[in-house]
């Protein structure tokens, strides 16, 4: 299986093209970018969230109490993959 494409790459690329630009032009050429993006990937709004640090440490104590993997991912507000992936570590 292939990894989905890195949307930050493909933000940066877009924006690249009119970074040159003059303001109103790039104003212009946002809304075009975010248009054809919402198109390509469902319309659906993409959000990138950054865990704290000890988020891991905190699953994996959480773990060793025996805690249910569900109970763990909706006491943190994540994923059951996320509590999967902290466990490997």
């Amino acid at each position: 299986m292939s990894k989905p494409p890195d949307i930050i790459a493909i933000v940066l690329a877009r924006v690249r093209v009119c970074a040159f630009a003059d303001i109103a032009a790039l104003e212009s050429d946002l809304g075009r970018i975010e248009t054809e993006m919402r198109q390509e990937y469902g319309g659906d709004c993409h959000r990138v969230y950054c865990r704290p640090p000890d988020l891991d440490d905190k699953i994996a104590q959480d773990l060793g109490q025996g805690d249910s993997v569900g109970k763990i991912a909706k006491k943190y507000g994540i994923s059951r993959a996320t509590v999967y992936r902290a466990r490997l570590k």
